[in-house]
């Protein structure tokens, strides 16, 4: 079965895809519904089937499979939408561009979002004449979702970390400003510990000599 969704606001709601197949869709009725004989090959290797969809309208669909007990799910996109993204890691910049597919033409006014996966921000905006959208900033892997009108969408999910969280960051910075033991901390301390015990036979020695004057100067 596909149910439409708006991929967009899907996304904004749960803030990422991982547990899509626990979405409500209580009153949406299916666009799509077909059963299909799958017989599976012998052994016990993985096997794949192509399975045709009647006609479908451009938009997103949550896609639901169920066959004795078992379950999956995932999303259907159908758009001449092509979402091209360039990640700099270094940087932590994302860098997508939107065109149609099959051609050069680049779509203005495409709506944005990029997220990382390690600071769960959205940054959001709207693709120039060159159809191209550049966010900075990005930690962990990146995900870009482009929605044009109401039912047009593109989806992009990084596999590439960008910096790193900002826990991690906490703690780097934190460690750079502690101060670091010296190399020589040791020696220095078993300097510091005979100079004092010095200093208190010096001051010792100068109060008996003291004493001593004092004593030989009575007549």
């Amino acid at each position: 079965m596909l149910y439409p969704v708006d991929l967009m606001t899907l996304y904004l709601r749960e803030g990422d895809l991982k547990s899509v197949a626990q979405v409500n869709l209580a009153g949406i009725a299916p666009a799509f519904r077909k059963s299909y004989d799958l017989t599976p090959e012998l052994g016990l290797g993985l096997s794949h089937i192509e399975l045709e969809l009647d006609s479908l309208e451009t938009g997103a669909y949550l896609a639901m499979a169920r066959a004795e007990g078992l379950f999956a799910s995932g999303l259907v996109l159908v758009t001449d939408l092509a979402l091209l993204v360039n990640e700099d890691t270094r940087l932590g910049q994302v860098r997508a561009q939107v065109t149609r597919d099959g051609s050069w033409s680049f779509v203005e006014g495409v709506d944005i979002r990029v997220v990382g996966s390690g600071d769960g921000a959205f940054q959001a905006g709207k693709t120039d004449k060159r159809g191209l959208f550049v966010s900075k900033g990005v930690v962990g892997e990146a995900t870009v979702i482009a929605r044009f009108g109401e039912r047009e969408y593109a989806f992009h999910r990084g596999k590439v970390l960008h910096g790193t969280a900002p826990s991690e960051r906490r703690k780097s910075r934190d460690k750079a400003e502690a101060p670091e033991p010296s190399f020589f901390s040791n020696v220095l301390g078993g300097n510091a510990a005979e100079q004092s015990s010095r200093g208190r036979q010096l001051r010792g020695q100068m109060k008996n000599l003291s004493q001593g004057v004092q004593l030989n100067s009575i007549p």
